[in-house]
């Protein structure tokens, strides 16, 4: 069934409310889906956003704090009084002027720690939270860890950030060197701070929201900064730098490490370009995250701020605003069904039912229309129409009963001349006695159609013999039995002024004349042309010979074992429309002892079957006169009846119906 019949399948009412449900949930279907689209790519716009502004701020953080050193750092390096004591280290004054000095720089540095380092002598000064006072050592150009001090010097910038991650303290520990030049611009040597961010960036990484997280890394990708401490210590516990968690292991699949090692590889190139924060969606640990990442070329380090965007903004932060328009949906829908239900479809219902009753003859029905609208003045017309029915058919029932009483007496009066011309139609029928003269075995099967018929059996004794026949007139019915009167008539007379040296094609011939001329006079009627089929045969006992000429229906005979068809001609009798003379062949056939000989009408040939609805048919026929006359001769027209019951069961017969089966009585029979 398509959608269409299954929506109007069924009352009003019902297809009313589907249509509505229908539409409602195409409605919030489509409504919910462009919503959801829009929602999710302007979800998808902020969470960009705000993945980049959350990066710029926690950049900005981190340079805040390391530019306020920086600036310190500088003011250090152009300190007079610390000049002075670089250039000679040796003088007390100088030495305890440049201390007192270091000392109040040291107070405003974040991390409490200054550090001076002199190139002429290599000597390094520092004080951290860790020393009581400052302690002094010499640098030496050979050791890994003293190349910082010779890589500043030879860089020739005002300040140098150098980060130090020690894995085995757990510390990132950040030194600004700052070049320490005289007024004439000679080189001093090195001055500055040092801090440790390890607790700021542990804060930086700590968000209260679960949507949100950072990661801060080094150029080398070795993890400083994140919020799993265990990858932290995992690191600082560890020998071997392979053996160490970067930022590759965290992410899932190698699609996604090409995408970031290709963000990581191009921010360097220009890190004060404003797109020098990407964007790209990566997964780590199976959930997929909004990465902004961007570079701090002052540390070499890049920080990473992982979004959630389902936990930021998706589409359940807009599941409320969802909720509600479906419900305000939905309560305009109930709305509108109840008033369509209480103005349209209960008046319709009533009206329905009233009308169903008046189909049923109930025309007392009142209808109390509600209101003045177009379903209120339907019902009162239809109130006003039911009495108008109700007052007509009272009147109705008076003539009906009158024309039937009158009917049926006209019936009746049919039905009695129907009968009585069966009565009269029964007078042409051969006398039981004649046959029994005349034949050894024989009986008649005469269905008509209906009381009376156009098919009828003919038999006329003769001299030396008989005459028998099966005769098709036009038509069944009264009509039918009408040309038999008439075609009886001229056999009558056709026998009985027949000869010796007459056979069944002459009589034939002059029954045609005769019919012919007798029917002339609706030459100028041709729809009314009438004639006959006709099977003739003249049964001659000197000779043991049966003459048979047919025009249309033909002779079946079984003899020594087998079954015979001879065919009669192919034309008809006593139409105008037919030939004056057409040639009518004459066949003879031996007749023995075991003879037997079956004439039919064509109305048993098309006799339908329940199961096909094909005719009988001659073979089907012939099987059946085989079976009776070599098994079942002593039921006769009991077997061919029921045979023909069996075959077309439930099935109502077409045409009139005729078989004679007769076997003549032979001459040494008579005798």
């Amino acid at each position: 069934m398509s959608v269409f019949g299954f929506i109007f399948k069924g009352s009003l009412r019902r297809t009313f409310l589907v249509s509505l449900v229908l539409l409602y949930v195409v409605t919030v279907g489509a409504a919910v889906g462009v919503f959801v689209r829009n929602v999710t790519a302007v979800a998808d716009r902020y969470v960009e956003r705000f993945a980049r502004s959350q990066n710029l701020m926690e950049r900005n953080r981190i340079l805040a704090i390391v530019d306020r050193d920086a600036t310190l750092s500088l003011k250090l390096a152009d300190d007079p009084f610390i000049q002075s004591w670089m250039k000679d280290e040796r003088d007390p004054e100088l030495r305890e002027r440049a201390i007192r000095q270091l000392e109040s720089y040291r107070d405003h540095f974040r991390d409490a720690t200054y550090f001076v380092g002199v190139a002429d002598t290599l000597s390094y000064y520092v004080h951290t939270p860790g020393t009581e006072s400052m302690s002094h050592t010499v640098l030496d150009p050979d050791a890994p860890y003293d190349r910082w001090f010779f890589e500043t010097l030879r860089s020739d910038r005002e300040f140098w950030i150098n980060v130090d991650f020690n894995v085995l303290l757990g510390e990132i520990r950040v030194w600004i060197n700052s070049l320490v030049r005289d007024g004439d611009g000679a080189l001093l040597g090195a001055a500055g701070t040092g801090m440790d961010l390890s607790d700021f960036l542990g804060a930086l990484v700590e968000h209260d929201d679960p949507g949100l997280s950072t990661i801060i890394v080094n150029r080398q990708g070795e993890i400083l900064a994140h919020r799993d401490r265990a990858i932290i210590e995992h690191n600082a516990n560890v020998d071997r730098n392979e053996d160490r968690i970067t930022l590759d292991t965290l992410v899932d699949s190698g699609e996604h490490r090409e995408t970031l090692q290709r963000v990581l590889a191009i921010l360097p190139e220009d890190p004060e370009h404003p797109a020098s924060v990407r964007t790209a969606t990566l997964q780590f640990d199976g959930e997929p995250y909004v990465a902004a990442i961007g570079y701090i070329p002052e540390l070499q380090w890049y920080n990473l701020v992982l979004v959630d965007a389902g936990r930021i903004m998706g589409v359940g932060s807009f599941l409320p605003l969802i909720q509600v328009s479906i419900v305000a949906l939905l309560t305009v829908l109930v709305v509108v069904a109840l008033l369509l239900n209480r103005l349209v479809l209960r008046p319709l219902q009533q009206l329905s039912h009233a009308a169903n009753l008046v189909a049923k003859g109930d025309y007392s029905v009142q209808l109390d229309p509600v209101g003045d609208n177009e379903i209120a003045r339907l019902s009162a017309s239809f109130t006003s129409m039911t009495g108008e029915i109700r007052e007509y058919t009272t009147r109705l029932e008076e003539m009906v009963d009158e024309r039937t009483r009158d009917l049926q007496a006209s019936q009746e009066r049919v039905m009695e001349s129907i009968r009585y011309g069966q009565l009269i139609q029964q007078s042409i029928m051969p006398a039981r006695k004649e046959l029994e003269e005349h034949l050894r075995s024989w009986f008649v099967f005469h269905r008509p159609l209906h009381t009376v018929g156009g098919d009828f059996p003919y038999f006329r004794p003769m001299h030396d013999g008989f005459c028998i026949a099966a005769v098709d007139c036009t038509g069944h019915g009264v009509p039918g039995a009408f040309m038999t009167m008439l075609v009886s008539t001229v056999l009558n007379r056709v026998v009985d002024t027949s000869g010796p040296e007459d056979d069944p094609g002459d009589m034939l011939l002059r029954t045609h004349h005769y019919v012919q001329d007798g029917l002339r006079a609706a030459a100028d009627r041709q729809h009314l042309e009438n004639g006959m089929d006709i099977a003739l045969c003249r049964f001659r006992r000197s000779k043991n010979v049966l003459e048979f000429s047919g025009t249309g229906l033909p002779l079946v005979y079984h003899r020594d074992g087998s079954m015979h068809r001879v065919d009669g001609a192919r034309t008809h009798l006593g139409y105008l429309s037919t030939e004056r003379n057409p040639d009518i062949p004459v066949h003879s056939v031996d007749v023995t002892a075991s003879s037997r000989h079956f004439l039919f009408s064509d109305g048993i040939l098309d006799l339908p079957g329940e199961d096909t609805g094909f005719g009988l048919g001659t073979g089907k026929l012939t099987e059946i006169l085989r079976e009776l006359v070599e098994k079942r001769d002593d039921l006769g027209e009991d077997y061919l009846i029921q045979e023909l019951e069996r075959y077309h069961g439930t099935a109502s017969p077409r045409d009139d119906m005729l078989l004679l089966s007769f076997a003549p009585i032979l001459r040494e029979e008579g005798t």
